[in-house]
């Protein structure tokens, strides 16, 4: 197997253990600073923000599972609950709270989480540049939503 085998995501958040519905947004799973993946390939760079963790999968696999963020979130416990996720055949993500793209103002998940790829619930991914600019709130009370009928 030399690509990424497409699993379905996890019940629930990597980092906190809420699920996708009480958490709202979408379910990221890795960006330049913090991720969890089963890829082939070298493991990413470490740096003194951004721990690094990569292991084979299995003996006999080219996949390697990747688990990188900062030190004192990313740590062990964290690495080993993702083995376990992707043992079980689904994949691991963290919610839009654990990934720091929530609003400034209310909390909220923001609507495009800029820098991030996620994890729809078929299994398929998507990605969402790293671009500039306001990106909204999804909370249709807050003076920061972009949806048709928020403030």
């Amino acid at each position: 197997m030399n690509q990424e085998p497409r699993l379905f995501p996890a019940p629930a958040c990597l980092l906190c253990g809420t699920s996708i519905e009480a958490a709202g947004g979408r379910r990221l799973y890795a960006s330049q600073s913090r991720g969890v993946t089963l890829a082939p390939g070298p493991p990413r760079e470490e740096t003194p923000t951004r721990r690094v963790r990569s292991e084979p999968f299995a003996a006999d696999s080219t996949l390697r599972i990747n688990v990188w963020g900062e030190p004192d979130r990313f740590d062990d416990a964290v690495f080993e609950r993702a083995r376990a996720l992707f043992d079980q055949g689904v994949a691991p993500w963290f919610c839009q709270a654990c990934g720091d793209r929530t609003c400034d103002v209310c909390g909220a998940p923001l609507l495009r989480p800029h820098g991030y790829d996620f994890i729809e619930d078929d299994g398929s991914t998507k990605h969402v540049a790293p671009l500039g600019g306001v990106t909204g709130c999804s909370n249709r009370e807050c003076v920061n939503c972009k949806l048709p009928g928020g403030q």
